[in-house]
Formats: C-alpha cells, structure tokens, sequence
C-alpha cells in the first residue's frame, strides 16, 4: 500500500480504463480510482458500471468511452492540456471522495437503515 501511495503522489494523472469483460465481469467502484482521488490525483477512467457515480467527467475526474482507445487518448490530452483546469477537477474528486466515503457517514446510514 505505501509503494502505490508514493507512486501516485508522483504521478501527473491515475489512468484506469475498465472494460466490461466478455462473460459479463466488470469493475463496481474500484478502490485504486478511491485512492488516487483521496490524494488529490486526477483519475482518467471509463464509464463501466458504478463508476460515474463517482467521477464526473470534467468535474471530479475524466471519462473515455470503454474499448475506445482514440477516445481514451483525447481524454488523457485534455487532461494534461490544461494543468490549471486539471488541478481544479482533481481537488472536486479529493473532496468527493472524502465526502461521498466517508466511513463515519456511511456507517451511520448503515445503522440507521438497519434500525429503520
């Protein structure tokens, strides 16, 4: 865990383009996009299954159409086109994320449906 923290506190942008396999396999929210954005780290990624939910494109990260690399490669160019812009989305997903995971919270709603 310390060597991928120190890797991505190094890295310009944390790229992760999930597919959706051939028997149907997909990623939900993959944890590596959860730690590169808590650290401040602009995420390009693709839209497969639960990860809109959490990177918005142009706002709390980048999204490339899934199995296309040309879109891919456009979204990884405006990603590192404009580092200022790039900086401001990638500060949106650090606090998304620390938002929207929050252990506390998110234990305090399990309990509360669970009580319910």
């Amino acid at each position: 865990n310390a060597a991928v923290r120190d890797e991505l506190l190094t890295a310009d942008l944390a790229v992760l383009p999930c597919v959706i396999a051939a028997d149907g396999e997909r990623d939900g929210i993959p944890i590596f996009l959860c730690e590169a954005m808590a650290l401040g780290v602009p995420v390009v990624t693709t839209p497969v299954s639960g990860i809109p939910e959490l990177v918005r494109d142009g706002d709390t990260g980048f999204l490339a159409a899934a199995g296309e690399s040309s879109a891919l490669a456009a979204a990884l160019e405006r990603a590192l086109r404009d580092r200022a812009g790039t900086a401001a989305i990638a500060e949106r997903g650090r606090a998304a994320v620390h938002r929207e995971l929050d252990v506390d919270r998110l234990a305090a709603l399990l309990v509360a449906e669970i009580e319910r």
